[in-house]
């Protein structure tokens, strides 16, 4: 009796000394630490094998995998060989790849790094598109609902993401119309007389020459536009239309106030925190107002010619680009010095980059209006390629992009098609 109490005795003391640095209630494990993955970017479906320092305990179920902030299944874990597998959900964010302790504790000393970020690639098979709203070739002036309405030459496009509803700045019609989630399209400002007009009481009196870009702010629910022939940029509120620079063809001074002179104002974008970004072009530079105090955050350059915007507020980024060159730039919102991306060997080439957006993960979408196509960058691994769309081949002049991140929808105008398509990434 007294040898078997000692052998099961020696058993559990050896059992607990081949767990490192285990105990059951107290118990102190070496974190689990992702040090690679064998892709680094997936579409739905694919496996993808995580390499892992410490992986330890045999049951899946003791681990939480994650990309991003999104769990993801495991399919397989192999503690030999140290890794863990899992197939790719439709939908899936792109994000750093993380492995944690479910149950226990654990010693994360040396476990600090930041793991390998996986991009999320979308097949041909998984965008869904259709035209939105206007009628193909079908260029007018006619409210109504989806393919019965119609634009002419329809370019610049902002989106509120909390209706859904888009804004169009329809370029031929000196109107800006709006587009709720059911394709209904009526007047949101301009009364179609080509004029320039700095302020008005009813923004459905508001007269332009060239309404071309536009950006909407969530937070003051403010619309903004530039008009690159009346050298203005206005800001288009419920009921009232008034201009926030402009009216000159002298480049100088502060926006945000009225008293600036711009010059042929092309790309605008504004932030959460009403922030307003707008593109000089005359004068080739870029604009910020803040509070209505701050004036030029870049410098004329040979190198490049500013044209449209977007603005990555979730990675602190702001893009533009260079029409006439193909450059893509982007800058720091704090040390704003601009870089010329730089892609990945093999990617697509750009031939006029128009509107841009930016979408899921900080990933940039380029209309190319020569080449007639839709770019995405993929900002992670510098890669540039074509998105697959069921009507690319129709494509003639792609010009605005707008994303509304809530439902995961893109849209794009065609400014001599005259149409509204939808693209579904989700």
């Amino acid at each position: 009796m007294k040898k078997n109490i000692v052998l099961t005795a020696l058993i559990a003391a050896f059992v607990f000394a081949a767990l490192p640095s285990c105990q059951l209630d107290e118990v102190t494990l070496q974190c689990p630490v992702v040090t690679s993955i064998n892709k680094t970017r997936a579409a739905a479906g694919e496996e993808v094998v995580v390499s892992v320092e410490n992986l330890l305990l045999k049951n899946a179920g003791s681990y939480e995998l994650r990309v991003g902030d999104r769990p993801i299944a495991i399919r397989s874990l192999d503690t030999v060989n140290q890794r863990v597998v899992f197939a790719v959900p439709q939908g899936m964010k792109a994000g750093r790849v993380s492995l944690r302790l479910k149950q226990f504790s654990c010693d994360s000393t040396g476990s600090a790094m930041a793991g390998p970020y996986l991009e999320y690639i979308l097949k041909a098979d998984q965008v869904k598109s259709s035209v939105f709203a206007g009628s193909l070739w079908q260029g007018d002036y006619v409210n109504g609902q989806g393919t019965n309405a119609r634009f002419n030459a329809p370019g610049g496009l902002a989106v509120d993401t909390i209706t859904g509803s888009i804004f169009i700045a329809d370029l031929n019609n000196y109107r800006v119309r709006l587009a709720d989630t059911l394709g209904n399209v009526s007047v949101f400002a301009g009364n179609g007389v080509r004029s320039c007009m700095a302020n008005s009481a009813n923004k459905f009196n508001s007269s332009f020459k060239n309404p071309g870009w536009l950006s909407y702010s969530h937070s003051s629910k403010n619309l903004y536009l530039s008009d690159r022939q009346c050298n203005m940029l206005y800001e288009i509120s419920t009921g009232t239309n008034e201009f926030v620079g402009g009216g000159d063809n002298d480049g100088g001074g502060c926006f945000g106030n009225g008293t600036v002179q711009l010059s042929a104002p092309e790309g605008v974008a504004v932030s959460g925190s009403e922030e307003l970004y707008c593109v000089d072009s005359g004068a080739g530079i870029i604009r910020r107002s803040e509070q209505g105090t701050t004036c030029n955050i870049t410098m004329p350059s040979t190198a490049y010619q500013p044209f449209s915007l977007a603005l990555d507020e979730a990675n602190g980024l702001l893009y533009f680009s260079d029409f006439n060159t193909g450059d893509i730039y982007r800058m720091s919102t704090e040390n704003l010095q601009p870089e010329k991306l730089v892609f990945t060997s093999g990617s697509a080439t750009i031939g006029n980059p128009a509107g841009l957006a930016v979408g899921p993960d900080g990933k940039l979408f380029i209309a190319d209006a020569t080449e007639g196509k839709v770019l995405q960058y993929y900002r992670q691994s510098g890669i540039l390629e074509e998105l697959s769309l069921p009507f690319a081949s129709d494509l003639v002049e792609p010009w605005g992009l707008a994303y509304d991140h809530k439902r995961g929808k893109l849209y794009l105008s065609d400014r001599q098609l005259h149409v509204l398509f939808v693209i579904c990434l989700s």
